[in-house]
């Protein structure tokens, strides 16, 4: 058992099956905790209670946020890398068809059509 004090929440693992407290092992998920010394221990949510003094209701709360946070987190990576592939993209049409717009706004359809189709445009974009 670690006599570390826990500092923050990091979510749940249910690829980490066995709690780092009182060794249990087969658990469905733990709960990761950052301790004081910066190490990350996996605890059973009973344990994790006990050692910080907090209800189990009150572990899965925090953990659920934790957890909601990484996937926030996540979704917005991928928004931003969409985004910028999306934007080399257009780019590349706009180089490739020499730019066709529909007013200030480039007119991705119609470059595609220009050349040749989605295939044959994403064949060479993607070379």
């Amino acid at each position: 058992m670690t006599n570390a004090k826990l500092i923050k929440c990091l979510g749940t693992d249910d690829s980490v099956n066995s709690c780092d407290c009182c060794g249990r092992s087969e658990l469905k998920a733990t709960v990761a905790f950052e301790t004081e010394s910066g190490e990350v221990v996996y605890f059973g949510v009973v344990c994790a209670a006990k050692a910080s003094g907090k209800s189990s209701a009150l572990i899965r709360a925090e953990a659920r946020v934790a957890d909601d946070a990484k996937v926030s987190a996540a979704r917005v990576a991928a928004e931003k890398e969409h985004a910028v592939r999306q934007e080399k993209w257009v780019a590349y049409l706009i180089n490739a068809t020499g730019g066709i717009f529909n007013g200030n706004v480039p007119d991705v359809f119609r470059m595609i059509q220009a050349l040749g189709g989605y295939q044959k445009a994403t064949q060479c974009f993607s070379k």
